[in-house]
């Protein structure tokens, strides 16, 4: 059987989780909960979609930390988010290819302690299985064979 716990106790979990991850130099825990995508504005791909990440900190700036990713997919338009990846350091491209729908969430911490605000970016992957249709045209002057 699960224990509930309250919101306050969840707000207190994770900020002495964030505060000790800080300290010792641990990566931050992404609080991402994808919201509904928006019925409009995601991007679509055919097959497969690269996903990369690129954080830089400024001119002067203490340099770049972490970035953290999460990935959480839908199937079939079903209610429910899956996670697909959970929020973790994001070390190099990622390639999708199964069709559905995505939601990338990302955000970097510099080496200073400063925390970019969450973002992140819906997409939808639709895999090709019409088959094409060609059609034939004849031109000329046509005879008839008796």
């Amino acid at each position: 059987m699960e224990k509930k716990i309250s919101r306050k106790q969840k707000a207190g979990i994770i900020a002495t989780v964030l505060l000790i991850g800080t300290l010792v130099g641990f990566s931050s825990v992404s609080l991402a909960n994808p919201p509904q995508p928006p019925e409009q504005g995601f991007k679509l791909f055919r097959n497969n979609c690269t996903v990369s990440l690129n954080a830089t900190d400024g001119i002067g700036g203490s340099g770049v930390r972490f970035t953290s990713i999460a990935v959480y997919y839908k199937l079939n338009d079903a209610d429910a988010w899956t996670t697909l990846l959970a929020p973790t350091n994001y070390t190099g491209s990622i390639r999708y290819a199964i069709a559905g729908l995505y939601q990338v969430h990302y955000f970097s911490v510099d080496r200073c302690g400063n925390i970019e605000v969450e973002k992140f970016k819906t997409f939808r992957i639709v895999i090709d299985t019409t088959p094409p249709v060609t059609t034939i045209t004849l031109t000329g002057q046509e005879i008839s064979i008796t």
